[in-house]
């Protein structure tokens, strides 16, 4: 997963690339009942665009676990649905 920002914030930006897969990939994950964010155009460049997550005290481990699970099982999806690849997302974030 294409985790952009390690840094000491206690939220996490989950780089997609393009706006489309950043809206699928959202709209599945609060559809499985996840609150994310989105960032996208104008706030981020248009092709580095992602999910925001924070975790907070109110989340059990077995939330995370479900969260990060969700992620595995649709960010795949919402890659293919949009016609984008891994490779694309990696060459977006590259030089962050």
């Amino acid at each position: 997963m294409p985790l952009v920002s390690r840094g000491e914030s206690p939220i996490g930006y989950l780089g997609v690339g393009r706006p489309e897969v950043m809206y699928r990939l959202s709209g599945a994950l609060r559809s499985a009942g996840y609150f994310v964010h989105v960032a996208t155009f104008p706030a981020v460049s248009a092709r580095r665009s992602g999910t925001r997550v924070t975790p907070t005290t109110h989340l059990s481990a077995a939330d995370v676990t479900g969260l990060v699970d969700a992620i595995a099982t649709e960010l795949p999806r919402a890659l293919t649905a949009e016609g984008a690849t891994r490779a694309e997302v990696a060459e977006a974030f590259a030089h962050v």
